[in-house]
């Protein structure tokens, strides 16, 4: 018994070693519900450190975030906070028990939407996933909603360009 208690506590101590010396802060935090495709693996990181051209942090998901079926979302900021960026991804599940049951229906929908509420219509992004598009909201806000050929990612920017946008969505859309 105390020679099982020994290897118990060895064990423990190696695992605790093992998870300090995991680099902190890599993932991002997120929210995932069932069958959902991961948004903080979707757009990682390295990939967004590479397409702002300045390193991101990740930043915890509200907590009032419910985690739903067939939806994951991930968020991001640069050090200072001043440019921040939410990942979130929906596949057919998520659609599954809506009016939009396909993804493109729902794609045109969200699409709709943007340019009623930005009071324009989508500016294109060719060129990533099967379509994309950006929206530019009021002050530093902005949109990207991308169509890919397994879910609708959905990328809230503040503070970024449009520029730093379409990157965003390159990273996340192909």
């Amino acid at each position: 018994m105390q020679n099982m208690t020994c290897v118990m506590v060895r064990s423990g101590v190696l695992v605790a070693l093992w998870l300090a010396a995991l680099p902190s802060g890599v993932a991002a935090q997120g929210k995932s519900g069932p069958r959902a495709l991961d948004a903080c693996a979707l757009a990682t990181k390295v990939e967004l450190d590479a397409a702002l051209k300045k390193p991101v942090q990740p930043r915890a998901v509200p907590p009032a975030t419910p985690t739903t079926l067939g939806v994951s979302t991930c968020m991001w900021a640069t050090a200072n906070g001043r440019q921040t960026l939410s990942v979130t991804t929906y596949t057919p599940e998520a659609l599954s028990r809506t009016q939009t049951k396909t993804l493109a229906v729902y794609y045109d929908s969200l699409k709709t939407s943007n340019a009623n509420n930005a009071g324009r219509p989508a500016l294109v992004l060719s060129g990533i996933a099967q379509h994309a598009s950006y929206f530019p909201a009021a002050g530093t806000a902005s949109t990207v909603l991308i169509r890919r050929h397994d879910s609708i990612v959905v990328v809230n920017l503040t503070g970024l360009s449009q520029d730093e946008a379409t990157a965003v969505a390159r990273a996340a859309g192909n």
